[in-house]
């Protein structure tokens, strides 16, 4: 399998060879699972190539929803086949039909009679294809007796996984790069983005009794909880405190509905950040309001579920969410977004103010049952880092944004009771002797501010990276000064290990600290001083 300009991808060839050795069964419709930045264009490109090479009498309909899905494909079909490509949608104003056809479900649903000899329909964003006998894509795949190839990045509905629906059209997936591991072995090779989530002050809490509707929340009642100056304010200054720190360029936003997105557009550019707006009702100034966003020229662009497929924006490094969902779909569309990596990048963050991350999971490591839920009976599915404030998968071992090693607790339990394979001892409360602040060096890692607090004849002892690389393990330690120093005292100037330790003499003398003594190395959970007694 040989494309024209690019060497595919060790993994893309893999997907690629697992889709075609499954529809060697006509009664397999595989799915191919393939993160947002993984590059399913060339995936389709190799796909076509191989099927054409050994089905020299058939065609092939790459089928789409979205325009510029519909202009990714045929571009890169284009760039990567040496064969002439035909595309089909009256939205693009060509209706020309060739060996290798892209179709715009829309106009294709319309006349499929058009469409001769087809034996292989890949349909891209497949996870919109109705689980039901009916629908659009539905009804225009019955004109055919082919095979067919699903590619998504989130192949679940608000039902469940597409392929184990009740009338499902597709019957397994055949090659999976969003499981915990292939997911970061991309990342940690380089092909995707690494993504952070940082824990936010603001947080915008679904109370009981809001509705739902179409299985997500209703729009009506995020408008009224969330559409306002106080929450607007609070999340876009909290925001622009982090793109003041001049480590993002390009940030992307969600939010509940058109007036929102406005406002949020408006209120950003008031304190002081470029920022525009897309939304379903201004079809014809979109285009060049994206093109404004992808030069640069403004730094910030909110939107209302219509960037969440097609946009293609590498150097995206932010994404905020302002609109909570219940849907794990809409969920991994949006923070995919970032997932592209660029030269101009070394990650993307997500500022979560609406609780997705903690209500869904980490992209990588979702867990969906067939009502489209989290598992664990909507437990959080993720776990906050003590050092930096991260929020990681819960069975990572390392925290992904300051390598912070997490603690297991390894339980056993019976049928009749929860019981500790060594009783472990609650933290303690330990009266503190003296506390000393030193610079701590570290290899191939910034100096750190340590902190020794002296119990008796033991020493305990934490850590402040102040000066660290990683922006949350530096904001953390940031945000733990004000708590040290005496009322009435201030730092000048920017928080760096050096005036730390110029101004110790300003801080408060720690009475108590609580700590896990279970671990080899005891972790001191809290610092009290006289007024928290």
């Amino acid at each position: 399998m040989k494309l024209k300009n690019k060497v595919a991808r060790y993994y893309q060839l893999e997907s690629a060879e697992s889709a075609l050795i499954s529809i060697k069964n006509p009664k397999s419709h595989p799915i191919c699972a393939i993160p947002t930045g993984a590059g399913k264009t060339i995936i389709i490109s190799l796909i076509i190539t191989k099927y054409l090479e050994e089905n020299p009498d058939k065609n092939v309909l790459v089928v789409s929803h979205v325009k510029e899905i519909l202009e990714q494909n045929y571009k890169s079909l284009d760039e990567e086949i040496d064969e002439e490509i035909g595309l089909y949608s009256a939205g693009l104003g060509r209706k020309d039909i060739k060996r290798i056809t892209v179709v715009g479900i829309q106009s294709g649903r319309n006349n499929p009679e058009a469409f001769k000899n087809i034996g292989l329909i890949i349909i891209d964003e497949c996870h919109l294809v109705s689980e039901w006998d009916t629908g659009t894509y539905r009804k225009f795949l019955s004109s055919f007796n082919c095979n067919y190839i699903g590619l998504s990045a989130t192949p679940f509905r608000s039902s469940g996984y597409i392929h184990l629906s009740t009338e499902a059209l597709f019957t397994e997936i055949c090659y999976n790069l969003n499981s915990y591991d292939n997911f970061n072995k991309l990342v940690g090779e380089g092909y995707l983005s690494q993504l952070y989530s940082k824990a936010t002050d603001l947080k915008m809490e679904i109370p009981k009794g809001v509705a739902t509707q179409a299985g997500d929340w209703a729009n009506n009642d995020l408008d009224i909880l969330f559409n306002n100056e106080r929450v607007t304010n609070l999340a876009l200054d909290e925001t622009k405190a982090i793109i003041e720190s001049g480590k993002y360029k390009k940030i992307l936003i969600f939010c509940i509905n058109i007036l929102h997105s406005e406002r949020v557009s408006e209120r950003l550019n008031e304190i002081g950040i470029p920022c525009d707006f897309i939304h379903s009702q201004m079809e014809e100034d979109r285009d060049e309001v994206l093109q404004s966003f992808k030069d640069g020229k403004i730094k910030a662009l909110s939107n209302v579920n219509v960037l969440t497929t097609g946009l293609d924006v590498p150097d995206i490094d932010m994404i905020v969410m302002l609109r909570p969902t219940k849907s794990v779909s809409l969920y991994c569309q949006m923070v995919g977004r970032g997932l592209r990596v660029h030269f101009n990048k070394t990650h993307c963050l997500v500022l979560d103010f609406a609780g997705n991350v903690s209500s869904l999971g980490p992209v990588n490591d979702l867990h969906i049952d067939q009502k489209g839920k989290p598992q664990k009976g909507g437990e959080a599915p993720v776990k906050e880092c003590p050092n930096c404030g991260c929020l990681n998968a819960t069975v990572a071992k390392y925290c992904e944004a300051c390598n912070y090693k997490f603690k297991f607790k390894v339980k056993i339990t019976t049928e009749h009771a929860d019981v500790d394979i060594v009783k472990r001892q609650e933290p303690k409360e330990l009266k503190v002797a003296s506390v000393m602040y030193h610079r701590h060096k570290k290899k191939n890692a910034a100096d750190s501010i340590r902190i020794d607090y002296r119990v008796g004849l033991r020493k305990f002892s934490k850590w402040l990276a102040l000066d660290s690389n990683s922006m949350y393990a530096a904001q953390k330690a940031t945000n733990e000064i004000p708590n040290m120093l005496m009322v009435g005292e201030e730092i000048n100037g920017a928080y760096t290990v050096d005036s730390i330790l110029k101004n110790v003499h300003k801080f408060k003398t720690p009475v108590k600290i609580i700590v896990d003594v279970n671990e080899k190395y005891p972790q001191v959970e809290k610092v009290l001083y006289e007024e928290d007694l």
